[in-house]
């Protein structure tokens, strides 16, 4: 568990290593004259797309869920859109798809989730965790913040085994994650429309 926490930090400290190309924001006059509307979607957007003009992608997403149950979970977020905001926090309108694992207790579980994430973030979580003997679905709806990949979210978990068999399982519980962007998905798209013009 502990080498497992080490690698998540590593990981994470390396990806914020990568340094965000400063986007020019339009001019309070560009803005009342309408003559750049377009400005955020012309400007360049570059990995790990912290700006306001966010593509696209494919992300790793790693996190810590619990805080009560430790689960260590990993899997794939997409962000399925452009997003153009005012603020460079690295919104994502999607969801994902994940793997998570209590080590001590041989607790999994799968899960898929989809929300919007921002300075403000919501959205709905649909599990599956099992052990050898019990087993369990969940709808959880959540809340939180996210911030430069970082996501912060709690969410109560309504389970189909009122009963919930399985030990330190618990309804409610908080979910610390972050997203490393993969595959931007815009531009593997215009490569492809490259190669069939040729």
């Amino acid at each position: 568990m502990k080498i497992s926490s080490i690698i998540l930090l590593i990981l994470i400290c390396c990806h914020c290593s990568f340094s965000q190309e400063k986007e020019k924001k339009p001019t309070e006059s560009e803005k009342n004259t309408g003559s750049n509307i377009d400005w955020c979607f012309e400007k360049k957007y570059k990995y790990p797309f912290y700006g306001p003009h966010v593509p696209p992608y494919i992300a790793l997403q790693i996190g810590y869920d619990g805080f009560n149950s430790s689960f260590l979970e990993a899997g794939l977020a997409f962000n399925i859109g452009h997003i153009c905001v005012s603020s460079s926090t690295g919104a994502i309108v999607g969801g994902s798809t994940s793997y998570k694992r209590h080590f001590s207790n041989n607790i999994e579980g799968i899960e898929t989730e989809i929300g919007f994430y921002s300075v403000v973030s919501m959205g709905v979580n649909i599990n599956y965790t099992y052990t050898e003997k019990f087993s369990t679905i969940g709808v959880k709806p959540f809340i939180g913040v996210s911030l430069y990949h970082f996501q912060l979210l709690w969410g109560y978990n309504f389970f189909s085994d009122k009963k919930n068999g399985i030990e330190n399982l618990p309804h409610s519980s908080f979910k610390l994650r972050y997203t490393i962007p993969l595959i931007n998905i815009d531009k593997e798209k215009k490569k492809l429309q490259k190669r069939n013009h040729r």
